[in-house]
């Protein structure tokens, strides 16, 4: 069933908060589309309208079971207390997350439908049976020559309801948090920590997937996740978490390591990236903004 319209967060709160800062506690925000930043509150941030429009009571549930003990795992990090085998296992599932819960996966799943669609339709052109079929299982009438069929590709391109209306999509995210998930579980969390006078940003599509020999940075750019060479994405303002291939991996990023993380959260961004008020990453990001938009 369908849910009542509202504002939903594909960034956990519970991340957002730790970027928060002031009284009010509030973060910069920077949109890479103007370049003008503003302060928010966590609430006011990294939201889309209806982004699952249906199915929304369960889709919640599943993503407070990945969020209740995320807080928890932060407060650790943050006291410099190890992390036991369990909260990796909460890491991993914060990842398949907002990897799954993300603008970048909703613009992926649209565009291969898209390219899907189209190849039937080229395909199907030139299938004039094909094309009677269609138009009478949609019309209810009898097919009648070229009109008939320039009518059935017609109503081809509309595409599917249950595409348009968002269903299928809100059907498939508990699957695709699930194959996340398989694709993350099998490899090792290593925590990143920023260099003292560094932090980093979050992006609204934190998730990055890269690969050396190709471009892109998330699903949304053609970088799958089962295709990624590296898998990140920030936390608090002084701790990321990667991938690896090895246990129990730390890792100092120094100043430079930092600035081409906050880059990575950019180039991935669809329209907005967040940092602490005061930040050192509010210069790496503006400055980044400022080149691409002079290209």
């Amino acid at each position: 069933m369908a849910g009542e319209t509202r504002d939903q967060h594909t960034v956990s709160r519970a991340l957002l908060r730790r970027f928060a800062s002031g009284t009010p506690r509030e973060l910069s925000v920077l949109d890479l589309s103007t370049g003008k930043t503003r302060r928010r509150g966590a609430r006011g941030v990294f939201y889309e309208r209806d982004f699952a429009r249906h199915h929304v009571s369960q889709l919640e549930l599943l993503w407070k079971s990945v969020e209740d003990p995320l807080g928890g795992v932060l407060d650790k990090l943050v006291s410099e207390q190890d992390l036991a085998p369990e909260d990796h296992d909460v890491l991993k599932r914060c990842l398949a997350l907002h990897w799954a819960r993300s603008g970048g996966i909703a613009e992926a799943h649209a565009r291969v439908y898209n390219e899907v669609l189209e190849d039937h339709i080229r395909t199907w052109a030139m299938r004039p049976d094909v094309l009677d079929r269609i138009f009478l299982e949609k019309t209810g009438l009898v097919p009648a020559g070229l009109q008939a069929r320039l009518l059935a590709l017609e109503l081809l391109a509309e595409g599917a309801p249950e595409i348009n209306d968002g269903r299928y999509f809100a059907a498939r995210l508990p699957q695709i948090f699930q194959a996340g998930l398989g694709k993350i579980s099998p490899h090792h969390i290593q925590i990143v920590t920023a260099s003292p006078g560094t932090e980093f940003c979050i992006g609204d599509t934190p998730v990055v997937t890269s690969r050396q020999d190709r471009a892109g940075w998330g699903p949304h750019q053609r970088i799958a996740l089962g295709d990624a060479q590296m898998i990140s994405m920030p936390l608090t303002p002084r701790f990321a978490v990667a991938l690896h291939s090895q246990p129990n991996m730390h890792l100092d990023a120094d100043a430079e390591l930092v600035d081409n993380f906050n880059r990575c959260q950019c180039a991935a961004a669809r329209r907005y990236v967040a940092f602490r008020p005061g930040s050192s990453a509010q210069q790496s990001v503006s400055q980044w903004r400022d080149a691409i938009a002079a290209a």
